[in-house]
Formats: C-alpha cells, sequence, structure tokens
C-alpha cells in the first residue's frame, strides 16, 4: 500500500474536486474543510487565506521541472527532446483535465491568478524554446524559438480538451506536429514539409 497522501494534499485534493465540479467562487475553506474531512482551521493551519488555496492548487497544474528535465539531456537530438516534452505535456493535461478547468477558471476570476496561470505557461514556453536555443544551428527561421514553443503548447491543449482520451493515430500525428515545428526552427529546407521515415512507420500503431 502506498503512503497516506498529507493533510495539505487532502485539502488540495478535495480543493481542486470542488473548484471543478461546483466553481471556485461557489465554494468556501468549510466546503473544502468537509470534503477532506478536517477542521475548518486545518486549512488555514496550511493555507492563510482562500487566495493562497487557489494559488496551491493552479500549482498543481505546473510542469516546468519535468520539462525542463527533459530539456537538459542535451546529448540527445532536439527533435527526440522535443517529442518526449510533447507527450509528456499532453498526458499531464489530460491526468490534471480538472486543474486545467480550475486554471481557466480562475483566470477568468482575479488577475492575480490569470497572472500566475500566465506566468506557468510562460515558463513552460520557455524551457521548450530552451531546447532550440541551445542547440547551436537549431534556430535559424524568423520565428523565435518561443513563438514555436508558444504555438507547439496550444496545439497540445487544445488536442487535449477536443481528445480527453488518446486518439488512434496520435502517435504519429503528436510527432508530425513536432516535425512540423522543428522544420519551422530551421527554416525551410530540401525536406521541407515531408514527414520522416519515423512518422510513416508509426501511422499503422
Amino acid at each position: 500500500m502506498g503512503a497516506r497522501p498529507s493533510r495539505r494534499d487532502q485539502i488540495l485534493d478535495a480543493a481542486l474536486e470542488l473548484f471543478a465540479t461546483q466553481g471556485i467562487t461557489a465554494t468556501t475553506t468549510r466546503d473544502v474543510a468537509a470534503r477532506a474531512g478536517v477542521a475548518t482551521g486545518s486549512v488555514f493551519y496550511h493555507f492563510a487565506t482562500k487566495p493562497d488555496l487557489i494559488e496551491a492548487v493552479l500549482g498543481r497544474a505546473y510542469v516546468g521541472p519535468d520539462l525542463q528535465t527533459i530539456a537538459d539531456r542535451s546529448d540527445r537530438p532536439v527533435r527526440e527532446r522535443l517529442l518526449e516534452a510533447a507527450q509528456l505535456f499532453l498526458a499531464t493535461l489530460r491526468q490534471r483535465r480538472a486543474l486545467l478547468s480550475v486554471a481557466i477558471q480562475a483566470a477568468l476570476v482575479d488577475d492575480r491568478y490569470r497572472l500566475r496561470v500566465r506566468a506557468n505557461i510562460d515558463d513552460e514556453i520557455g524551457v521548450l524554446a530552451a531546447i532550440l536555443d541551445r542547440t547551436p544551428g537549431a534556430t535559424t527561421s524568423s520565428l523565435s524559438s518561443r513563438a514555436i514553443a508558444a504555438t507547439l503548447l496550444r496545439s497540445l491543449v487544445t488536442t487535449a480538451v477536443l481528445h480527453p482520451e488518446p486518439i488512434a493515430g496520435e502517435h504519429a500525428f503528436i510527432a508530425l506536429t513536432v516535425d512540423l515545428f522543428v522544420a519551422g526552427a530551421h527554416g525551410p529546407g530540401p525536406n521541407a514539409g515531408a514527414p520522416s521515415t519515423e512518422i510513416l512507420s508509426d501511422s499503422g500503431r
């Protein structure tokens, strides 16, 4: 059996569930305490205010450190790292689907939360952009590496929203998407726009 979640994690789990199902504004700290099975004072012991609790929940949506681990593997090709990062990001969005809903809600409720969500996204974009920036000659097009990374993340968010579960041929689709962005970073070349042999072989999976 795994270790029981800490009291703090119990509160965050309860808050996430309630924020996603009944809304951030409608959920009180008393509701969170009741769902977590703790006293209201316990919520305030871990989180001084409701906004602090909301920000802690939003922090769970942040995957920057995991992406950074992939980005730091400079011995691996750019395409390979971007593909692994894209697959991780998409899988995380699906696993934390409720967090995606809460993040959107929070961004609409208050500028404080919007800025937090934006900061998380900007950092994740920066990590992916760094994969290109740290590779000599990797970015030769007129597009900045951040613009390329931002567009890649948007396409993954759209995929997660439209397809909560993996779809047939998804591996090939993600690989093709990454190839297009890598090609965009390098600028037009003799094989620009041509899918790689690996992608073609993956299409039957």
